[in-house]
């Protein structure tokens, strides 16, 4: 029922031109507690919670795929 509303704010969210982002593991999901990525990226006026297998670069380059604008991180290289 959320998916439509969250597909609205990530596209407003992709739309900004400045943005913050970190990453963090979390353990979920199984009773081996294996670990995923929670991705945080901020606009201005929205926030998107990415959560993803990997701490990938392609994490970053699929939200911002034809996004322009300034990206403030901890100098992560998958944010390059």
């Amino acid at each position: 029922l959320l998916d439509p509303l969250y597909n609205l704010v990530l596209a407003y969210c992709q739309g900004a031109s400045f943005w913050n982002a970190d990453e963090t593991h979390w353990r979920v999901f199984d009773e081996n507690k294996q670990r995923w990525w929670m991705w945080l990226i901020s606009s201005d006026q929205a926030v998107v919670y990415l959560l993803d297998r990997t701490r990938s670069a392609s994490v970053p380059s699929n939200f911002f795929a034809g996004s322009e604008g300034i990206l403030m991180t901890d100098r992560l290289a998958s944010y390059k």
